[in-house]
């Protein structure tokens, strides 16, 4: 198999695992999750990235599950999201967010 032959292989592959309609901006920063069914305290953690749609943030446990609602609060924005996904690496955790609806920027 040649070498561009797999380089094409790979694209294909990633372009199927990443499903999101629009690229995402590295982005840093702190980030506050609440649940919206006040299930579990607050989550403090770390912004990954970011787009206009939804963002991506790293923290310690209890992991979030998918399917659920929380408020955030970002540097720049707050609003409603809900969680698409989560990745528990040992006692750290990833969760990636759709936001719901216009972001309400901070003032």
């Amino acid at each position: 198999m040649s070498p561009s032959s797999l380089t094409h292989k790979s694209r294909r592959h990633l372009a199927v695992l990443d499903r999101r309609a629009a690229g995402r901006q590295i982005a840093d920063g702190e980030a506050l999750v609440v649940p919206a069914d006040f299930s579990m305290q607050p989550i403090s953690g770390q912004l990954v990235d970011a787009s206009p749609q939804g963002f991506r943030i790293t923290y310690e446990e209890p992991p979030l599950f998918s399917g659920q609602d929380v408020h955030f609060l970002l540097a720049q924005s707050e609003g409603q999201a809900r969680v698409i996904w989560t990745r528990v690496m040992g006692s750290k955790v990833e969760s990636g967010f759709l936001i719901l609806g216009p972001d309400r920027r901070s003032k």
